[in-house]
C-alpha cells in the first residue's frame, strides 16, 4: 500500500501525472493511493481511474452551517475512496483534538471511505523515551471503539521527520509498528486487516531500506509523491524488496 498525500499542492494541470503513475503501476495500480486537494478529487478520479484517489481531510458531522468544510459523503460521491484524518498537521495548526478525530474516523467509514487515521509523537516525546506510550494512547483515544477494522489504515508519523529528511533508525521504527500490531490484536477480533504504513520523509531510499521490516505494510508518501519518478521508485521498491505486500488482498477500497 503506497499512499501519496499532496497536502496543498498542485492544480488541474498538475493531475496528467496521474496517467504516467497508472500506467507504470500496472498491475499494482489499486494498492497506489493520491490524496489530491478536494477540487482536484472528481478530475483525479476521472483521469485516472486505475488509481485509488482520497481526501485529505473530511468534517465530522454530515452537513450543516460549516461555510468551507466538505464532508465524507461529498469527496466520497466526487470519487474519493479513502480519507486521510487525524494528520500532525490538522492536530497541530487546526488544533484538532482527539475527539474530533474519533468522529472524522466514524463519519468517514459510515460514508463507505477507508479512513487512513496519523498517529506520531513530537521530538521532545521521542527524547523522552516514551515514543510508543504517547502513539498508543493516541490511537486509543483517535479512534472509535465500534471502529471497522476491514476500513481502517493506521500510518504513523513521527513528527519531528515531516518534511525534515530525518527518519528514526529501523529499529526505532519496527518497535513502534509492532507495539501498534500488538495492540491492535488486543483491540479487534481482525487486527491482521488493519494495514499500519510508515510516513515521515519518506523518499525511495528510505522506502527501499524499510520496505523488508515484516510490520510495515507501505508508506505514506509527502513530498515525493508530487514528482513521478520518485513515486514510481517507491512503488518500484515495495514490489521488490517485499513482492507479497503489494499482492495483498487489502486495498483502499473500503468493504
Amino acid at each position: 500500500m503506497v499512499l501519496g498525500n499532496w497536502k496543498m499542492n498542485g492544480l488541474p494541470a498538475s493531475l496528467g501525472m496521474l496517467t504516467q503513475i497508472a500506467s507504470a503501476a500496472g498491475e499494482q495500480a489499486p494498492l497506489i493511493g493520491i490524496a489530491v486537494p478536494h477540487p482536484m478529487i472528481a478530475a483525479a478520479a476521472a483521469i485516472a481511474p486505475e488509481l485509488v484517489i482520497g481526501a485529505q481531510d473530511v468534517h465530522e458531522r454530515r452537513s450543516g452551517a460549516h461555510t468551507g468544510c466538505v464532508s465524507a459523503e461529498m469527496v466520497k460521491a466526487c470519487g474519493a475512496s479513502f480519507a486521510i484524518v487525524g494528520h500532525s498537521e490538522r492536530r497541530e495548526q487546526f488544533g484538532e483534538t482527539a475527539a474530533i478525530i474519533r468522529d472524522k474516523v466514524r463519519r468517514a467509514q459510515e460514508a463507505g471511505l477507508r479512513a487512513v487515521i496519523c498517529c506520531g509523537e513530537p521530538g521532545s516525546i521521542r527524547q523522552s523515551g516514551s515514543t510508543v506510550e504517547y502513539v498508543i494512547d493516541q490511537l486509543a483515544a483517535s479512534i472509535p471503539p465500534d471502529t471497522d477494522a476491514a476500513s481502517l489504515t493506521i500510518a504513523y508519523e513521527p513528527c519531528w521527520a515531516i518534511g525534515t529528511g530525518a527518519t528514526p533508525s529501523q529499529h526505532e521504527i519496527a518497535a513502534i509498528h509492532d507495539a501498534i500490531r500488538i495492540w491492535c490484536s488486543r483491540e479487534y477480533e481482525a487486527p491482521s486487516v488493519i494495514p499500519v504504513i510508515y510516513g515521515g520523509s519518506v523518499d525511495p531510499s528510505v522506502a527501499a531500506e524499510l520496505v523488508r521490516l515484516p510490520a510495515i505494510s507501505g508508506f505514506l508518501v509527502g513530498g515525493a509523491s508530487l514528482k513521478t519518478d520518485q513515486l514510481l521508485s517507491i512503488i518500484h521498491a515495495c514490489h521488490s524488496g517485499q513482492p507479497n505486500k503489494l499482492s495483498e488482498q487489502t486495498s483502499f477500497q473500503s468493504s
